[in-house]
């Protein structure tokens, strides 16, 4: 939660079971900065009317985002966000081929077998093989399994053009004992929702948009 009143921005992060202690808050493109307190915490005074970007981020855990937030003059609650520390289990991409039926057609997505495990995959399409977790994407599979040829057509892969898959594990767990934080943020500039903290990435498989 980001509390905004008469110039100055009150701002507050919690979540449970999160270490944000010492995570860092920066208002983009200012010198306005500082650092949470032990339950996630943070205070900045003094802040000019404007629209902002604010970014919170810790090394190893993370980085939440919230855009283009307006200040003027008056309080602004934002949303807690929670930002997490990622195991350091990489993710094994297997396999990926075109299951094709039409306009129905998808691009399935076999990441390795790993019975029991309690991580959460996401898949990624990109046009850089170098692009990582998170990046914004050409696009993101809902459910880590697959993308549907109307997504990245829509998205704007191209018949021919060489597409790059990867995955890698996200944080998805977004409740406290009094209520829940985000754990996705929403990137007006590329219209996507990305995840606050992912894991490491896996390797890539190219492929050709159909």
């Amino acid at each position: 939660m980001v509390l905004l009143q008469e110039g100055s921005c009150y701002s507050i992060l919690r979540a449970r079971c999160l270490l944000i202690c010492q995570a860092r808050p920066q208002i983009d493109g200012t010198p306005f900065s500082t650092t949470t307190d032990s339950v996630g915490q943070w205070v900045i005074n003094g802040v000019p009317d404007g629209q902002y970007n604010i970014t919170a981020s810790k090394s190893g855990f993370g980085t939440f985002h919230w855009y283009e937030e307006q200040m003027a003059g008056s309080r602004l609650d934002l949303d807690a966000a929670g930002i997490a520390n990622m195991p350091s289990y990489t993710p094994v991409l297997q396999n990926v081929s075109w299951n094709l039926a039409g306009e129905y057609s998808t691009l399935g997505v076999g990441p390795e077998n790993d019975p029991g495990s309690t991580h959460v995959l996401m898949s990624y399409c990109d046009l850089d093989s170098t692009t990582q977790p998170l990046d914004a994407h050409l696009a993101v599979s809902p459910t880590g399994q697959y993308f549907s040829y109307e997504t990245l057509r829509t998205a704007g892969a191209q018949s021919g053009q060489t597409l790059y898959i990867s995955l890698s594990t996200v944080f998805n767990y977004n409740s406290y004992t009094n209520g829940a934080y985000s754990v996705q943020f929403f990137d007006p500039a590329h219209n996507e929702y990305r995840w606050a903290s992912t894991g490491r990435k896996s390797n890539v498989i190219a492929v050709t948009m159909r």
